[in-house]
């Protein structure tokens, strides 16, 4: 049995279409994408039509992440066109409008999803923990706070959320972070997705093994997209910022947010000042 786990797109359709070549390629038997599809990127449209046609041809199951609650959150928005607030969101608002009636959509994905292994043991794949799809879990995270956050541990838990890949093996449990198809924040800027193979020992052995798989995609096609798609233009100074998690495979938000957000909540610095001065130091 084979299985393959992609995750947070991030609306970077050059780097699914190559994850989805490489997938088609190794013909797993099943295709889950855990979450973030949508925002952060340039073309949350074309990947939604993307995964939903893989979804009709070859049965991907796909599941609802964070970023995707955000979008529907867009909704309901009630900030006011200049206050801090609109301008943070400009990029979920924006993403919202790019999907018109398809927003719909994303809303009927579940939060998680299982299957069963040869041996009748649970696979669980959902976007962060079990708590909610916004509580990260990390290779390092201390085995009583892991244990909490799969509970109740099956045979393979698959997360995503951070966009840093690995696998652990814990307790009988192996625990899998796909990273990022769109957006890695690994240092490394290639695309990741996991491979989960079970694999029998000539009767004396049998279990599942995990692999990382990194791919190359054509990014300055994906930069190119960022312009023309007119997310730049149109989305503010967070856009910028957004830009440099992607180019440089950072995280950046939550340094930025730590260091402007509550000057910026509180009306002593714009957000596209806070945005640049923050960037001007990166450099």
């Amino acid at each position: 049995m084979k299985i393959a786990v992609l995750s947070d797109i991030h609306g970077n359709l050059q780097a699914l279409r190559s994850v989805a070549a490489h997938v088609a390629t190794w013909s797993p038997d099943q295709v889950y994408v855990n979450g973030d599809v949508i925002n952060r990127g340039a073309r949350p449209r074309d990947c939604l039509k993307f995964v939903q046609e893989q979804q009709e041809t070859y049965g991907w199951k796909i599941i609802r992440g964070n970023h995707e609650d955000f979008v529907l959150q867009s909704i309901n928005q009630d900030a006011v066109p200049g206050e801090p607030m609109f301008e943070i969101s400009k990029t979920s608002l924006w993403t919202y409008e790019q999907l018109g009636c398809q927003v719909d959509i994303i809303s009927d994905w579940p939060q998680l999803m299982t299957c069963t292994g040869p041996d009748g043991e649970e696979v669980r794949i959902t976007h962060a923990s079990m708590q909610n799809n916004r509580e990260s879990i990390f290779i390092d995270t201390p085995e009583r706070e892991l244990l909490r956050q799969i509970k109740p541990a099956p045979a393979v838990f698959c997360t995503a959320h951070t966009h840093h890949a690995w696998i652990r093996y814990h307790d009988g449990t192996v625990v899998v972070n796909s990273g990022s198809v769109g957006a890695p924040f690994d240092g490394y800027t290639s695309a990741s997705y996991a491979q989960l193979t079970w694999h029998t020992n000539g009767g004396s052995y049998s279990g599942w093994h995990a692999e990382i798989i990194r791919l190359d995609y054509d990014r300055k096609e994906t930069a190119l997209d960022f312009h023309r798609s007119g997310y730049m233009l149109r989305t503010g100074p967070m856009a910028k910022l957004m830009y440099a998690e992607w180019k440089l495979a950072r995280s950046l938000w939550p340094h930025w947010q730590k260091l402007y957000l509550e000057k910026v909540m509180a009306g002593k610095i714009t957000t596209d000042l806070a945005v640049k001065r923050f960037l001007q130091d990166l450099t």
